[in-house]
């Protein structure tokens, strides 16, 4: 196997926080060449008293990014939770964004809210107007910064390891929603503590995702091979075969397969 390339692992440079009375850490996120907006930092203030009073988040607990990835955030009656909308929409991304099409995003988020009556009354007495962004058509420039900077979209509470970090030997975990596929980085959260998911490959020393091929106890060794860097040997092997409607089953002798299931004995 050729040797491949390797990206540093790490916490993106430049990540810092700041405080706000006893309510709690404001991160601000590490995005280069961004200037967040009014709305974005009125967004992400909601968002940290949000998650204080939610508790334990999905992604992890405090201190947390707000990551511009679709995220609709709801009160039952009972407490603050958020769902995801059909898709999210980068700050970046607002620069070739199609109003129409956003408009389309906010309209499923509005219909997501209506179920859950008490959402909005809630965030205005957090000090938030989330009604406007929510219920204003995306027609030009300025509706759609608003909506895409709002809790309807910019908010998804994400610590930074998961939100802009890279694996590495130093961060193993560290597998940031930009910069691998969400499927992947989604299975980081829900894998069994002893699964290795993120394994490294022995010749180049670049990080590769693995899954099993049968629950535990199945007696069976053997992985797929579910992510590698695109210009990496594996990655161009599994992109080859996935072309041909084929899966790449490393055998239970694999460097790999031994470390995905390294902490099983």
């Amino acid at each position: 196997m050729a040797k491949g390339t390797q990206t540093d692992g790490g916490v993106a440079k430049g990540a810092h926080t700041d405080g706000f009375g006893k309510s709690g850490v404001e991160n601000i996120p590490d995005h280069v060449g961004r200037e967040d907006s009014p709305e974005f930092r009125r967004a992400r203030r909601t968002l940290h008293r949000m998650v204080k009073a939610a508790g334990t988040q999905w992604y992890g607990p405090e201190p947390v990014q707000a990551h511009h990835g679709g995220s609709i955030w709801l009160h039952d009656g009972r407490g603050w939770f958020m769902v995801l909308n059909e898709a999210g929409c980068e700050w970046s991304a607002q620069f070739c964004a199609d109003p129409a099409k956003i408009d389309k995003l906010r309209q499923n988020a509005a219909r997501v809210v209506a179920g859950f009556p008490d959402t909005l009354d809630r965030l205005a007495a957090l000090g938030y107007d989330g009604a406007t962004p929510l219920h204003t058509p995306v027609t030009d420039e300025r509706s759609l910064r608003r909506f895409v900077d709002s809790v309807w979209n910019a908010c998804v509470p994400i610590p930074a390891p998961f939100h802009t970090g890279t694996i590495s030997a130093t961060t193993p975990h560290a597998a940031g929603e930009h910069n691998y596929p969400k499927p992947i980085t989604d299975i980081e959260h829900f894998r069994r503590d002893d699964f290795v998911l993120f394994v490294t490959d022995p010749i180049t020393d670049a990080p590769v995702a693995v899954t099993p091929l049968g629950f535990r106890g199945s007696g069976d060794g053997r992985v797929r091979l579910a992510w590698a860097p695109g210009d990496h040997p594996l990655g161009r092997r599994l992109a080859r075969a996935e072309h041909r409607g084929q899966a790449v089953i490393l055998a239970p002798g694999h460097p790999l397969a031994r470390q995905a299931f390294e902490l099983q004995g």
